[in-house]
């Protein structure tokens, strides 16, 4: 039976949802040459990518050492809270978290939402303001 764990496709499917996080957050950077008000959104975004990168690093070195595990709701909600970019990029570099699938399935969904819940935000208040 062949290791499907470390199939090709798999990973090309992680790396492109990674390219989508980071993609997201210079949109967002861009965005805000257009409006400042996007300043803020885009900050928010990369400073919880940042924390959120460094909590899976954290993660991934007590794993190996068996210690302290930072829990996986906090991981989720750190993504829910917008630090979902940073996680993708974590999984990828540090491989950790990408084969279990209840967490993966989770983690996708907090994405979503995130996504969702600031789009409509922006477009709201944009529609708003016409």
């Amino acid at each position: 039976m062949a290791n499907t764990k470390s199939t090709p496709a798999r990973r090309r499917s992680l790396t492109g949802f990674t390219v989508v996080a980071l993609l997201f957050v210079a949109a967002l950077w861009v965005g805000a040459q257009w409006d400042p008000g996007l300043t803020l959104v885009a900050l928010l975004y990369s400073v919880m990518s940042l924390i959120t990168f460094i909590w899976y690093w954290r993660d991934k070195r007590a794993s190996i050492g068996e210690k302290w595990r930072v829990p996986e709701l906090t991981l989720h909600m750190m993504a829910l809270l917008g630090g979902w970019p940073g996680a993708c990029v974590a999984q990828q570099v540090f491989r950790h978290k990408t084969q279990k699938r209840t967490f993966r399935v989770v983690f996708v969904f907090t994405c979503g939402a995130n996504i969702a819940l600031i789009s409509y935000l922006l477009f709201s208040t944009t529609l708003f303001a016409l």
